[in-house]
């Protein structure tokens, strides 16, 4: 059974879901066109490594973390 199915473009890029509904008809669900975090860095040398774009400067963001991991640690 299969339960979504892709739709690439030529280029290879996910363009669409098809996911089929419980009357047989299949809706598409477009995927989500985020901000991208991560992209190529390209060096003089000619190769190429995937790096991270920074977030915040300094511990700008580090209150946020924090608080974030707090909130998981918390026994509910």
């Amino acid at each position: 059974m299969q339960l979504v199915r892709p739709v690439y473009g030529r280029k290879g890029h996910l363009k669409a879901i098809y996911m089929p509904a419980a009357d047989g008809s299949h809706p598409v669900v477009k995927p989500h066109g985020g901000k991208r975090y991560s992209y190529q860095e390209h060096f003089e040398c000619g190769s190429i490594a995937w790096a991270l774009k920074r977030l915040g400067k300094g511990d700008e963001l580090r209150p946020l973390f924090e608080q974030v991991v707090a909130d998981c640690l918390v026994n509910r």
